[in-house]
């Protein structure tokens, strides 16, 4: 069986179109990695946000029943410390867990070839 004759402008076109095949795929998969990594992180957010809601909360319920029953300065001085170092602490948390939502993908192609199909 003779061997077709494939000219530079056809191999060009061929190399073109499976390019662009190849970045589609992977725009594809990249865009589903992204809503993927958007959601987790979404989720991280919120369980932290409640987690330390709840832990602020408890503490800020402690706090009022301390000034409502005029407590001693260094209880109430010491609530509100562990209340701000708990605010911080959020806010650090929620920055580290923000930071995971870029993604970086990126593709380079490696190899280069003929497919010959033989019916």
């Amino acid at each position: 069986m003779p061997q077709p004759v494939l000219s530079a402008d056809t191999l060009d076109r061929a190399y073109t179109i499976a390019e662009s095949i190849l970045v589609e795929r992977f725009e594809t998969r990249r865009a589903n990695v992204e809503r993927l990594n958007q959601a987790f992180v979404d989720a991280r957010l919120a369980s932290v946000r409640e987690s330390y809601r709840l832990k602020i909360s408890r503490k800020q319920v402690l706090l009022e029943g301390a000034r409502k029953r005029n407590q001693p300065p260094s209880y109430i001085r010491m609530l509100e410390g562990t209340i701000r170092n708990l605010t911080v602490e959020q806010q650090k948390r929620e920055g580290e867990i923000d930071r995971l939502r870029s993604v970086t993908a990126e593709h380079a192609p490696t190899a280069a070839g003929i497919l010959r199909v033989i019916s």
